[in-house]
């Protein structure tokens, strides 16, 4: 099993970005591009306990609009399916 596909919107730095993973991805790009916030939201979705309340977790610190973090896997064994 892997992350096959990971869409973030309004998530500090990352607008909107759809993003397919292989087994074997690496994040290359000049600083300031999200590559920090993208692993952020990795880090959010799946090991933070708690909602999301700083104002500078949203895209230009705008709360109208919400977070959207989406994580599609694949290979998943039937057993976890």
């Amino acid at each position: 099993m892997f992350i096959s596909h990971v869409e973030i919107a309004n998530f500090r730095a990352l607008e909107n970005v759809s993003i397919p993973l292989k087994k074997c991805s690496v994040l290359i790009g000049e600083n300031d591009v999200g590559k920090t916030s993208f692993l952020y939201a990795l880090e959010n979705f799946f090991f933070a306990n708690t909602k999301l309340a700083d104002v500078t977790d949203w895209f230009k610190h705008d709360t109208s609009n919400d977070i959207r973090i989406v994580i599609t896997f694949a290979d998943v064994p039937e057993d976890d399916a």
